[in-house]
């Protein structure tokens, strides 16, 4: 249950006020007064047709030519990587992704007793390559996975120049590349940045319309021409199709331009509340403070003073007590990593109640931090 008394630093998800509440609502009425009782049956279980064809040209204008075949509708991205990993490994192998990762993305790899390989991936340059590269050659390594664009949690958009490697060199050793670009339209640049499908149509690309519409609305996909029939038919098994009237909802969006029109505006009100809580850090954190300047998202990833006394976890306990939400870093690796980290999200939306919840954050850094002679 959600406490309005707390003041969420934590959720990478948008705050209900940038929220396109008023375009959802009508298209939902369109699509009802227009389609009525065909909105009651089973949808396709790959997917609406109409919204899979939308879907296929808005990659296609992404450079990423593929056929609305090719698509799988899916409850979220998350369901969209697990059903992925489902058809591509067994329990027991080995999977590649990058460190600090997505804590939702080492829940599934979990529930799917995969092993997990960490590869140190940097805030600028992304995954290293030459990490990856001795995994690949050190372990049978069954899929390897990146997010693009806005890597949560550091935020970073990773070069051209470096997915073109990448995608090389999965490519060269026979490696599954899954890209997560759950976070692609939400970047902060004049152009939506290159992704690594662009190189490949092997590359298995996964998003969702979660962060840039509504949670709620459960909309995403898989595109893979080599992996449509088998996940639609494991997505089948598990409980048949995605609710159709959302996927009409979505794909009337799409077709009418709403959805472009409000992600130009929801781009810079994200990239505005980002700048607050960056200028915010800087106003109210000590020295010794070290975080990511992300050019995407929601988050930015912070490294505590070395000379905090207390863990991203113990942060976190004092921090709740005073109404503040924050992620310990521990979250985002399977090996307790990052014990001295800590994310944080602006939601895409700046405000004095924010601002004074940085500034609790800063007071308990201060407090727990030697007093200088």
């Amino acid at each position: 249950m959600k406490k309005p008394q707390i003041i969420n630093l934590g959720a990478a998800v948008p705050d209900e006020r940038i929220l396109p509440r008023l375009m959802i609502q009508k298209a939902f009425q369109n699509v009802i007064a227009s389609k009525g009782k065909e909105l009651l049956s089973y949808e396709d279980g790959s997917g609406n047709h109409e919204l899979r064809r939308l879907l296929a040209k808005r990659m296609a204008l992404m450079n990423c030519p593929v056929a609305p075949d090719d698509i799988v509708i899916t409850d979220g991205c998350q369901q969209a990587l697990y059903l992925t990993l489902k058809k591509l490994t067994q329990p027991g192998d080995s999977v590649a992704i990058e460190s600090p990762a997505y804590y939702g993305l080492l829940q599934i790899l979990d529930g799917l007793q995969l092993k997990v390989v960490e590869i140190p991936t940097h805030a600028r340059e992304g995954i290293s390559l030459d990490a990856l590269k001795l995994a690949f050659e050190h372990w049978p390594i069954k899929a390897c996975i990146v997010i693009s664009i806005g890597s949560n949690p550091q935020g970073f958009i990773t070069s051209e120049k470096h997915q073109r490697a990448l995608v090389d060199l999965c490519e060269e050793h026979s490696v599954p590349l899954i890209e997560d670009d759950i976070y692609g339209d939400l970047h902060f640049s004049a152009q939506r940045p290159s992704v690594c499908r662009q190189f490949s149509e092997k590359v298995i690309y996964c998003s969702s319309f979660s962060k840039a519409l509504a949670a709620g609305l459960r909309v995403g996909w898989v595109a893979s021409r080599q992996l449509a029939k088998e996940i639609t038919s494991e997505k089948v098994t598990m409980h048949l199709a995605s609710p159709g009237i959302t996927q009409s909802a979505v794909a009337h969006l799409l077709e009418e331009g709403k959805y472009e029109k409000h992600i130009r505006k929801q781009r810079l009100q994200i990239a505005n509340a980002m700048r607050a809580l960056l200028q915010s850090i800087n106003t109210h954190f000590p020295e010794g403070i070290e975080y990511t300047h992300p050019v995407a998202g929601y988050v930015t990833w912070l490294k505590l003073p070395d000379e905090c006394q207390l863990t991203g976890t113990e942060l976190f306990h004092q921090a709740i007590k005073q109404n503040v939400s924050i992620v310990p870093g521990i979250l985002f690796s399977s090996s307790n990593k990052y014990e001295n980290y800590i994310r944080l999200s602006s939601s895409g939306y700046w405000d004095d109640k924010k601002e004074n919840a940085v500034k609790v954050l800063g007071e308990i850094i201060k407090n727990s931090m030697p007093v200088k002679a």
